[in-house]
């Protein structure tokens, strides 16, 4: 009987082994539909919805849906996005073109080549 106890063991921590490399090959995210640092945000009569950071082949990405929620287009020349943990802060300048429409949602993705998925704070500002 012990040699079975043995193999199920070996099993076990093999398929955990398994789904932990495949996890990190993956890549992990901290958008949880509860997250509270990734939560929706409105500045300067933008709506900023439904935000992602993924870390997968050595880069963290961020996205997040932008939105005109004036009666008038929006112009802007880009937008920063200061991402900050209890160490270090860094700043992702953003692209959606010069101006949106009224209503119009554009996606906003910018990245970074380190490991930032420990952030603690989220920030906008908009560069008119």
């Amino acid at each position: 009987m012990k040699p079975n106890k043995n193999i199920k063991g070996l099993i076990i921590g093999a398929l955990i082994v398994v789904t932990g490399i495949i996890l990190v090959v993956i890549g992990k995210s901290i958008a949880t539909e509860d997250s509270t640092i990734l939560r929706d945000q409105t500045v300067d009569n933008l709506d900023f919805k439904n935000a992602k950071l993924e870390f997968k082949n050595n880069v963290s990405t961020y996205t997040v849906d932008v939105t005109n929620t004036l009666d008038i287009s929006y112009n802007l020349k880009y937008i920063n996005i200061e991402l900050s943990n209890d160490d270090k802060t860094y700043i992702l300048i953003g692209y959606i073109g010069e101006s949106l429409s009224k209503g119009e949602t554009r996606k906003l993705t910018a990245s970074i080549d380190k490991d930032i998925t420990n952030i603690t704070g989220i920030y906008y500002s908009i560069q008119k």
